[in-house]
């Protein structure tokens, strides 16, 4: 055999005449001998189109990509770890190059070259956000990093991926990086990732946070037309909105409209993404958050000391921020559709003070109608009618409540499946005790506390209906119907 002719080691293979390992021995052995660089570079070819996929061939390309001297032996390396470790079926994982690294059975300066390769090269998301968080455990140093780091701020298709960066740049380069993240922040308007800056910020450099925080109020006050102290919470709101649908969120993507009154700040398109509000004097008004698939609402809502009206309607909420109650000028709130696990204790004053006049018109008794004004709140812009005998009234479905001589609620029914979805009952029902009827539909046996369930267990008839889909709808608690046999 001839070992210093690369072309001949392959056609041995190729024919049989050798098997994979010693082929790819023999082809090493060329380009260790470095004797002819035109050689290597076939050796590191013809190892290309024998199949490398070993650990230790891995490492023999990084040793060649990191320190030989000749620049195309350097670029054939590194394609061929991209080729065969990377993009390849059997992928380098970053868990098993930390597993190697805390092994010592590659130094640090590898570990990290190699995660490098993978987050430059890999065409996995899932494997390139793995590998930068192996690299955020290692906290690199070197030029090399900060530049790729750059390079997936400023560029990366990947949301996670750009805003990791951000973070380790905060974490390991403030001082190189500090123009970058700048530039960043006034050339960008990818909130989620601004934000993520901010957070990283906080906790390492106060005054950089300072200064950049400053930089996003003026521009989402300017954008808004509003102060700076209440720009916060857009910020916030784009933060949560970008955690529900994972996308990224440009600002200015709300729409404003001028309303006279309250009641006239409506929701205009269905659907969607969308937030409506209005100004007046720089300050905010009211806001329309209605379907935009929202789990938490940003505890910065309570900075909005002008807000009059609040619609939440359709979003995942399962509890309201402490700052709501806070809100001195709010008059309407909307809380239709969503999954509120409880009551919370304040929207019973709220409710008493803000939705109570038109109960006691229609002459409900001052001590029931907060309870009403409640369910209200729960079933936004749907009527609560009034039913003088519901039986006469209504076939089926019913939306409303029906109350004695004196005022007091006997019946409440809000089981109308298209308009309704009550999750939870207030404490304060309990003291309804004159009520003998309640329907309801969305409801949630989880949701109510021993006080409730003992008192629903004392009603005439209660039902709870639940529609989950057309083949599974739960029901519970249903007793004494006879009189309701049309309401499910």
């Amino acid at each position: 055999m001839k070992p210093l002719d690369p072309h001949y080691v392959f056609k041995q293979y190729k024919i049989k005449k050798i098997d994979k390992v010693t082929a790819l021995e023999n082809l090493c052995i060329i380009i260790e001998n470095g004797e002819d660089d035109l050689l290597s570079v076939e050796a590191l070819k013809y190892m290309g189109r024998v199949g490398l996929q070993t650990f230790e061939r891995y490492q023999f390309l990084e040793n060649l990509f990191l320190s030989h001297k000749n620049k195309e032996i350097k670029a054939i390396s590194a394609d061929l770890i991209a080729e065969n470790f990377i993009r390849g079926e059997k992928k380098i994982n970053p868990t098993y190059i930390f597993d190697k690294y805390q092994d010592k059975r590659i130094d640090r300066t590898s570990a990290i070259r190699y995660l490098q390769l993978l987050i430059e090269n890999s065409s996995d998301e899932e494997l390139r956000l793995d590998g930068l968080k192996f690299l955020e455990r290692m906290n690199p140093q070197t030029d090399e990093i900060f530049n790729l780091l750059e390079s997936l701020l400023l560029s990366d298709s990947n949301l996670d991926i750009r805003s990791l960066s951000a973070k380790l740049i905060v974490e390991n380069f403030l001082e190189k990086g500090k123009k970058v993240i700048e530039y960043f922040f006034r050339n960008s308007n990818l909130v989620f990732i601004q934000k993520s800056i901010l957070e990283a910020l906080q906790n390492s450099n106060i005054e950089c946070y300072k200064e950049l925080r400053g930089i996003l109020l003026e521009d989402y006050a300017k954008s808004y037309g509003i102060i700076c102290e209440e720009a916060e919470f857009f910020i916030d709101l784009d933060f949560e909105v970008c955690k529900t649908y994972g996308d990224l969120k440009l600002y200015p993507n709300y729409k404003e409209f001028s309303c006279r009154y309250v009641h006239e700040l409506k929701r205009h398109i269905e659907g969607g993404s969308e937030v409506f509000y209005s100004v007046r004097n720089f300050h905010i008004t009211g806001v329309d958050l209605s379907s935009n698939g929202l789990r938490e609402l940003p505890e910065s809502i309570g900075a909005l000391k002008k807000l009059r009206y609040l619609n939440l309607r359709n979003n995942g909420l399962t509890e309201l921020p402490d700052s709501v109650p806070t809100l001195p000028r709010l008059k309407r709130l909307n809380l239709e559709w969503t999954e509120l696990r409880s009551i919370p204790k304040w929207l019973y004053s709220f409710a008493k003070s803000n939705y109570t006049r038109d109960f006691l018109k229609e002459g409900v008794a001052l001590s029931d109608a907060p309870i009403l004004g409640i369910f209200q709140i729960m079933i936004g812009d749907c009527c609560l009618f009034k039913y003088d005998n519901i039986e006469e009234e209504v076939d089926g479905e019913a939306q409303g409540y029906e109350v004695d001589s004196s005022g007091h609620i006997t019946g409440i029914y809000l089981n109308n499946v298209e308009n309704v979805k009550i999750t939870t009952l207030p404490e304060e029902i309990v003291n309804l005790k004159h009520l003998k009827h309640l329907f309801l539909h969305g409801l949630k046996k989880e949701n109510l506390s021993l006080s409730v369930k003992k008192f629903l267990a004392n009603l005439e008839s209660f039902g709870a209906y639940r529609y989950i889909s057309p083949d599974d709808q739960e029901h519970f608690g249903l007793n004494n119907l006879k009189r309701f046999k049309n309401i499910k």
